[in-house]
């Protein structure tokens, strides 16, 4: 059978809409459900973070060690964040960087106690945790002791002392055993659990000795689950 050729022109067009017909089309990454966009919206949302660490307390390894982790579970979920490694001039450090946001993982004085936050406070930067009182005063055992009891929050016995001496009449008064440990610090740094009057001197010595501790805090011992 004859076939009438057709026009070159839309002879053209049919063969190349055939081929495209069978040839595989390349469509790019695969669109994303709508969870998922919405996920990703709301990562957005949160714009610049960083996640401030490290610091200049004694407790800066451990600083180091849990904002690297923070920092590795907020990149995961596809946030823009950035590991910020606080020294004194973390203003300057923080305002330069142009950061939206600020996780804090800091530990000890100059992190936990009211400092960095009012920092923050004054850059208009929002961020993690408790505010610049909390954190102040919580930060001071003796303080926070007192604020409990106005509260009728039972703590255990304690004194403020800020001799050796005054260290030794207060165990006795208290009765041992106790714990020894700095008025202002993170965590348990210089703390020591004392079971007579020979350990008291040694205790008071490693609780005084921390950087701009003057005071320390003698409590009844208090054995039970954290």
């Amino acid at each position: 059978m004859l076939r009438r050729a057709g026009h070159p022109s839309r002879e053209k067009a049919t063969t190349t809409a055939r081929m495209m017909a069978v040839m595989p089309c390349h469509q790019g990454p695969p669109a994303m459900k709508g969870s998922a966009v919405a996920e990703q919206n709301r990562n957005n949302d949160f714009g610049k973070v960083a996640v401030v660490m490290g610091g200049w307390s004694s407790e800066r390894e451990v600083s180091l060690m849990s904002g690297q982790a923070v920092f590795d579970a907020l990149a995961s979920a596809g946030i823009d964040v950035h590991p910020v490694d606080a020294g004194r001039d973390i203003a300057r450090m923080l305002l330069a960087g142009g950061f939206e946001r600020a996780f804090l993982i800091l530990h000890g004085r100059g992190g936990e106690d009211g400092i960095v936050q009012a920092v923050l406070e004054l850059a208009g930067i929002p961020y993690t945790g408790s505010g610049v009182l909390a954190s102040a005063l919580a930060m001071d055992k003796w303080r926070t002791k007192q604020f409990l009891q106005q509260c009728g929050i039972p703590t255990p016995v304690a004194l403020l002392v800020d001799s050796p001496d005054d260290a030794r009449r207060a165990a006795d008064t208290i009765g041992y055993p106790v714990v020894v440990k700095p008025s202002t610090e993170g965590s348990s740094i210089g703390i020591t659990m004392v079971d007579d009057a020979a350990g008291i001197d040694a205790a008071w010595e490693l609780a005084a000795c921390e950087p701009n501790a003057s005071l320390a805090l003698i409590s009844r011992s208090a054995l039970g689950e954290q």
